[in-house]
């Protein structure tokens, strides 16, 4: 099984991925602003079988919209990566309640906030261009990381 994992940063990912490489005897690659992010990169991943991706390409996307970098991909390449990772299980965490990490409400942390939703926008926008009903969409405003974990599984059919 090819699972990718997406949403900000600190909304759970890394748990889930580890929850969900336990549960399928999976390896997990965490992909980040540093990782080659070319499409040669995405084909070799794509290739390798049980495999769980904290970020993917979708990530390259959203985060350069975000930070107003330039993207490393095409618009070819987005779409043959698109069509290329068709077969892998897309669960995309957000928060309808803002950045819910948040501890106090300073400056720093109000932009951080500000960042985030504008963040976990795009991530909406994404799965609406694409239409794609095989992205698992997931609420985690309220919901610990078993709740989370037990939700994916749900989506997956797995329980």
């Amino acid at each position: 099984m090819k699972i990718i994992v997406e949403g900000v940063d600190g909304i759970g990912k890394s748990t889930l991925c580890l929850k969900l490489s336990n549960y399928f005897e999976s390896a997990i690659v965490h992909n980040r602003a540093e990782t080659d992010n070319s499409v040669e990169y995405y084909m070799q991943l794509h290739g390798v079988d049980h495999l769980i991706q904290d970020r993917s390409y979708i990530s390259e996307v959203i985060y350069s919209e975000a930070f107003n970098r330039k993207i490393r991909l095409t618009n070819e390449e987005l779409l043959a990566l698109d069509i290329m990772y068709s077969d892998a299980a897309t669960i995309v965490l957000y928060s309808s309640n803002g950045y819910k990490f948040a501890v106090n409400n300073n400056d720093e942390t109000m932009e951080l906030r500000k960042k985030q939703f504008k963040i976990s926008e795009l991530y909406k926008d994404y799965n609406k261009a694409m239409n794609n009903t095989d992205i698992i969409s997931i609420d985690v405003a309220h919901l610990d990381a078993d709740q989370v974990f037990k939700a994916v599984l749900d989506m997956l059919g797995m329980e």
